[in-house]
């Protein structure tokens, strides 16, 4: 069952992209900002991370750099409403895999899975 940890302030989001990822046979886990995702991802070492951009404090880029920094080498995918444009610079500055903008449907949210579960995860 692959694992996965979804990173969002947004409790609604969370709940919806939490029970399309159920019903996928996920395992999911939850964090509603950067801080404690970065510390349950650490902790859970999950294939794939759902990390939102724009949170409060910390926020989607700062957690995925400090991830990367401390040896996280899961696959992790930015998730915002902002414009693919403005975030392709971010996305390589910080380590990130990937981008998805939000909604997130179903068969996006199955490519990101196949694909992280297809890689290697040194822990």
């Amino acid at each position: 069952m692959p694992s996965v940890l979804i990173v969002d302030d947004d409790a609604d989001l969370r709940l919806l992209t939490r029970r399309m990822l159920g019903k996928m046979g996920c395992e999911v886990v939850e964090a509603s900002n950067g801080s404690e995702g970065e510390a349950k991802a650490l902790e859970l070492a999950p294939e794939l991370i759902l990390l939102d951009i724009m949170m409060p404090g910390q926020d989607g880029y700062e957690t995925c750099a400090h991830l990367r920094s401390q040896g996280y080498s899961g696959t992790i995918v930015l998730v915002s409403a902002l414009q693919q444009a403005s975030v392709v610079t971010h996305i390589e500055q910080c380590g990130a895999n990937a981008y998805i903008q939000k909604p997130i449907s179903r068969e996006t949210l199955r490519l990101h899975l196949d694909q992280a579960s297809s890689q290697p995860t040194v822990h």
